[in-house]
């Protein structure tokens, strides 16, 4: 009987030896880096905050924001953007409308842009049919 007990006790010890080793695929995935994005509507006040992963490619607006604060009736609205929180050295976003116009690019020394190009006017901008493309 002592033979047994010693035989499973080994048994256990191994196998939660076994289940506490990290998973090696975990260890090698780089965590992803992300930037918070927000869009402004200057006109209402209505803002909302995006964590935008970098070197992800571009990503529709409209994905990224319907159903916040700048969404008025299915249409993404604002007039600015601008990086809020921590601020990674290099970090770079870019709204481009579908036809290639730049609304406006921000990044770690530029971290505000006005999206309708006068910045004495404040005038939302329709985003639906444009991408959000940050890199590092």
């Amino acid at each position: 009987m002592k033979s047994f007990a010693t035989i499973a006790l080994t048994l256990l010890a191994a196998a939660t030896t076994i289940s506490a080793r990290p998973n090696i695929m975990e260890r090698r995935q780089p965590a992803v880096q992300k930037v918070s994005v927000q869009l402004t509507n200057d006109r209402t006040g209505s803002n909302a905050v995006f964590n935008a992963a970098l070197n992800n490619g571009a990503v529709p607006i409209v994905d990224l924001f319907l159903g916040s604060a700048v969404d008025f009736g299915g249409v993404v609205l604002a007039s600015s953007a601008q990086f809020v929180g921590t601020i990674l050295p290099g970090a770079a976003c870019v709204i481009k409308g579908n036809d290639g116009r730049v609304f406006g690019d921000i990044n770690d020394r530029k971290t505000f842009t006005d999206l309708d190009g006068d910045a004495g006017n404040a005038v939302p901008q329709n985003l639906n049919d444009a991408t959000l493309e940050c890199q590092l």
